[in-house]
């Protein structure tokens, strides 16, 4: 079977570029809106605090290999293949957050560039260019560059994966094997970064029967797909099997509704993210409209993202309602590149002169600052306040002083996080002080967390420390069972901070 690149019916410019010379101006293109995406992505990721999911990066990506497929086989193996780069990473640069924070801003630079690649490969460079610009200025997407997790480089595998696809479809005989392979290859790395990555290249399957109307055209890619889901069919049932770890997800309700015409994609605020979304969803509908009643005469750009778009959160939300809860709108980060794309199309649609084209591109990246500069707030991370507490403790602080941390809590008053999470994000500002009261089973045990033990039953450890700081939840009681024992050993408060969700309580020990 010999598929070859398909004529692409213009809506707004001429047909794609073609040779070698047209080639050289998208790489450009590409390069350069990724750089730009890494610097918009990772301008101002330093200010957020930390959080939980960040602090599990941090716990994960400290341990070596041995001791990080001890963690897998308990819980997180969903993530592990992400703690293994961030390991590589933190080893490389800086033992913190914020280095996290810079390998997702690179990520979605690679992102970025390969959705203008794509973009031009399915509808030209104008539809190209303008999906990266809205790609890398998308809420989604700039939280994601400032998140010490996976998200972003997943997104940038989902965009390089649908890259290689549409090579492969649009290409020879004689170099299509290799390429099959790589995409299997891809599929396969995808999963293995991000469990529902999975679902990729289902709505590939559906993308490419609508776009080429022939059920031939699948069977490569489900070949190659079908071989990937095999070899990673093991990581995925161990992944499933540790579902526990996300008991936290609410069933679907009526939120979710608004999850997934504001949240996904657009920010948590609804100010901020109700006019970039109607501006947005308005072009989407246009390109679908247009593509629509072109039929076969439309390009591919429109039939493969709109099915990137819609298939993995439909199936997650499906799956939500008949299993176990599983819809979480960042879960779905790989899929804002879909949206780019079709935004990119729509606005080809409908606007035929560059200017305008360029004005129109700038409105939508406008209407998207106001979520960049929320994201970049220090409580921006689930009300977060970690990088306060730890400065405090970090600046007060002096040798032979203690911390006792006590569990964070949420506002159902569930333990949310260990205290000592702070510490694991915050290395550098308790790194000095003792921690009595930590048992450390996280590494033998293939836990996330070391336990603490009881006040009481470590005050020989306490003996010959004169200061302790205790970083306790403030929704706690005041009067909880570690102020009760320091009490007892003759401490008694001299300094409370209070912030959003902790307290830093200062003892002395009475003279």
């Amino acid at each position: 079977m010999t598929l070859v690149r398909p004529a692409v019916a213009r809506t707004g410019a001429g047909a794609p570029p073609q040779g070698a010379g047209a080639a050289r101006p998208v790489r450009r293109a590409a390069l350069g809106l990724g750089a730009l995406a890494v610097l918009v992505g990772f301008a101002g990721a330093w200010v957020p605090s930390a959080w939980g999911d960040e602090a599990a990066t941090m716990s994960g990506a400290s341990r070596d290999l041995t001791a990080l497929a001890t963690l897998a086989s308990h819980v997180d193996a969903v993530h592990a293949a992400y703690y293994a780069i961030a390991h590589a990473w933190l080893a490389a640069t800086t033992d913190s957050v914020v280095a996290l924070r810079l390998l997702s801003s690179l990520a979605v630079g690679a992102a970025v560039a390969g959705t203008v690649v794509l973009g031009d490969r399915l509808a030209g460079r104008r539809v190209g260019v303008v999906a990266g610009v809205v790609l890398l200025a998308l809420p989604r997407l700039t939280w994601a560059a400032t998140e010490g997790r996976s998200a972003a480089l997943a997104t940038a595998v989902a965009v390089w994966t649908t890259v290689i696809l549409v090579a492969a479809v649009s290409t020879g005989r004689g170099r299509l094997a290799w390429r099959w392979v790589a995409y299997g290859v891809l599929v396969a790395a995808g999963a293995t970064l991000w469990m529902l990555l999975a679902l990729l290249p289902v709505a590939h399957l559906a993308g490419l029967l609508w776009w080429r109307r022939s059920p031939r055209v699948l069977l490569a890619p489900a070949v190659a797909a079908g071989v990937a889901g095999l070899a990673v069919a093991p990581f995925l049932l161990a992944a499933v099997g540790q579902r526990g770890q996300v008991g936290w997800i609410p069933a679907p309700g009526p939120r979710t509704l608004r999850q997934l015409a504001l949240d996904q994609w657009f920010g948590t605020t609804w100010w901020s993210a109700l006019p970039v979304a109607l501006v947005c969803w308005s072009l989407v509908a246009v390109a679908l409209v247009t593509h629509l009643r072109r039929g076969s005469a439309g390009h591919g750009v429109v039939p493969l993202a709109a099915a990137w778009l819609a298939v993995p959160p439909v199936v997650a939300v499906a799956w939500s309602l008949v299993a176990a809860p599983l819809y979480v709108p960042k879960y779905l980060t790989f899929t804002a590149p879909a949206l780019a794309l079709l935004v990119a199309a729509g606005l080809d649609v409908l606007v035929r002169d560059r200017r305008r084209l360029v004005a129109a591109v700038a409105l939508v990246v406008l209407l998207c600052v106001p979520a960049w500069v929320e994201e970049r707030t220090p409580a921006a991370k689930d009300r977060s306040d970690w990088g306060a507490v730890a400065a405090d403790v970090a600046a007060g602080a002096r040798p032979g002083d203690a911390v006792v941390f006590s569990d964070l809590h949420d506002d159902a008053g569930r333990v949310r996080v260990p205290g000592r999470a702070i510490a694991v994000a915050y290395p550098a500002a308790f790194r000095d002080l003792l921690d009595p009261t930590r048992d450390p089973v996280a590494v033998p045990q293939g836990r996330l967390w070391d336990a603490s033990l009881r006040v009481v039953d470590v005050a020989d450890r306490l003996a010959g420390v004169e200061r302790v700081w205790w970083v306790v939840d403030h929704r706690a009681d005041a009067r909880g069972v570690q102020r009760d024992d320091l009490e007892r050993l003759g401490f008694e408060v001299v300094d409370v901070t209070s912030h959003a969700t902790a307290d830093v309580v200062l003892l002395e020990r009475a003279r």
